[in-house]
């Protein structure tokens, strides 16, 4: 990892613009100053390591692309013991928008109020990679074409999956709200 002068100025200037802000993302995942200082480092020799990367992302959506990274190095971090937590947070996240999603119709019709309760159990059916897709979409409301940048991947095929997850999802919750209605 050698990076002339003119890359570390670069570096520089992006952790100045973005210092607090990585700051309040770490802690909103803990209060313990010095596990947030070693995330921090983490983050930004991640960023350093990476910088051919990092380099290419445009100057306003630098600070989602450090947020996605950072979110990474949460995972990582908290990796078993807390990744339900996590799911949970996420959970929490959604219910408390009211099950609804600002901006995606597809999931407002089928997220009335009685039916988020289900999201809870329904989201556990997803694998890693489509929570992480929602979790990009929806907590860090990034476009798709973001998203498509940062997997390196097709704004096409981001709304494509989305919409199979959202269908899926759907699936998932009218078959255990069906399942509950039985039950009674």
């Amino acid at each position: 990892m050698s990076l002339n002068e003119k890359e570390k100025a670069e570096i520089e200037r992006i952790y100045n613009k973005t210092e607090r802000l990585i700051y309040k993302f770490f802690r909103d995942y803990t209060d313990d100053e010095n596990l947030i200082i070693e995330l921090s480092q983490s983050l930004w020799y991640k960023v350093c390591t990476h910088w051919s990367a990092v380099s290419k992302v445009e100057e306003e959506g630098i600070a989602n692309y450090l947020r996605v990274m950072a979110k990474h190095i949460v995972d990582d971090h908290f990796k078993g013991k807390d990744r339900e937590a996590s799911l949970y947070t996420e959970l929490a996240y959604l219910k408390s928008q009211g099950g609804q999603i600002e901006g995606e119709k597809e999931t407002e019709e089928f997220l009335d109020k009685e039916m988020g309760d289900f999201l809870e159990e329904a989201l556990i059916i997803l694998t890693k990679d489509e929570r992480d897709l929602l979790k990009l979409k929806y907590r860090w409301r990034l476009s798709g074409e973001e998203i498509a940048k940062i997997l390196d991947i097709s704004h096409e095929l981001v709304r494509v999956k989305l919409h199979k997850i959202r269908l899926k999802l759907k699936e998932e919750i009218l078959d255990r709200k069906r399942r509950w209605e039985n039950e009674d």
